[in-house]
């Protein structure tokens, strides 16, 4: 998971125990309600895990975000640091992609360094660079 200390700006990127046990959770409940995904190749399966748990983790970061926790929201990676989700949180700029790569969320997403940002409203996917946004730190 990858998500913005509040206190510091920093960005933190580790390990989800919560995230873990309702992936789980929610892979057995799919494989309950698909029984056919059992022996569906492990790609798609992951795939299917995948898009259903970042359903899940979209509303425990609303929760999260109304009780005061994890204001900017978060992204959700799988075990290959590959991109699963962007969670939004309570509407602030939310910061899913480095320079170069593309953000896959709804919401704001903010660009830039050392506090200084570019915001665009995303409803799916934007690059995150200079031609885009503008560049934060010009020279």
């Amino acid at each position: 998971m990858i998500y913005e200390d509040q206190k510091t700006g920093d960005v933190i990127r580790e390990e989800c125990q919560f995230c873990a046990t309702q992936y789980a959770e929610t892979a057995a409940k799919l494989l309950k309600a698909r029984p056919a995904l059992k022996n569906a190749p492990k790609a798609q399966q992951t795939a299917a895990f995948d898009a259903a748990y970042g359903k899940v983790f979209i509303e425990e970061m609303k929760k999260r975000a109304a009780a005061g926790e994890m204001k900017f929201g978060a992204a959700l990676l799988n075990t290959k640091h590959e991109f699963i989700v962007a969670a939004p949180g309570d509407d602030a700029p939310y910061e899913c992609g480095k320079e170069g790569e593309v953000c896959q969320c709804i919401g704001t997403v903010r660009y830039g360094v050392s506090g200084k940002f570019f915001t665009k409203p995303s409803t799916g996917s934007l690059e995150c660079s200079n031609d885009v946004f503008g560049d934060p730190i010009p020279g």
